[in-house]
C-alpha cells in the first residue's frame, strides 16, 4: 500500500519532468509519456472501442501536449490537461468521421424504379443528408444511431 509520502515524491518529480521538459528536456517528456501512456490509451480505447483509434489518439495526443507544453501552468493537473487534449482529438476525430458519406449501394438504384423515381429518390436522400448534417451534433449523432 502506498503512503501519503509516496504520492507527494511522484508529484514532485512529475512536477520536475514538467519544468524540465518544458526547458526542452525531451528525455524528460519521454518520462511523462512513460507514466501516463498506458492509463491514456486505456481509456481512450474505452471511448473508441478501436485499438488502432486509442493508439492513433494516444500519439496525437502526446504529440499536441508536447507542442503546447509551454501553455502548461505549472502546479495545476497535468494529467487532467492530457486527458482534455486527448477528449478534444477523439471528439475531433469523430466529427471529421460524420462528416464522410458513403455512397448508397449499387442495387439501391435498381430497387428505385424507372429514372424519374431515381432521380426523386436521388434528390430526397441529398435533401435528407443535408438535413442530418445541419443538426447539432449530439442530436445528429442520436438520429443516426437509430437509424442503424
Amino acid at each position: 500500500m502506498a503512503s501519503p509520502g509516496d504520492s507527494l515524491d511522484r508529484a514532485a518529480e512529475e512536477e520536475r519532468l514538467i519544468r524540465a521538459a518544458q526547458r526542452g528536456d525531451r528525455p524528460a517528456f519521454a518520462a511523462l509519456i512513460e507514466a501516463y501512456w498506458d492509463r491514456l490509451y486505456r481509456w481512450l480505447y474505452q471511448l473508441t472501442r478501436d485499438r488502432h483509434a486509442a493508439e492513433d489518439l494516444t500519439q496525437e495526443a502526446f504529440l499536441k501536449a508536447f507542442a503546447g507544453l509551454h501553455r502548461f501552468r505549472a502546479g495545476t493537473n497535468f494529467a487532467a490537461w492530457l486527458f482534455r487534449i486527448a477528449h478534444n482529438a477523439s471528439a475531433n476525430r469523430r466529427r471529421a468521421e460524420s462528416r464522410r458519406f458513403e455512397p448508397l449501394p449499387d442495387d439501391v438504384a435498381a430497387r428505385a424504379g424507372g429514372p424519374a423515381e431515381e432521380a426523386e429518390g436521388r434528390e430526397a436522400l441529398r435533401n435528407l443528408a443535408r438535413a442530418v448534417g445541419r443538426l447539432p451534433e449530439e442530436y445528429r449523432a442520436a438520429l443516426l444511431l437509430r437509424a442503424e
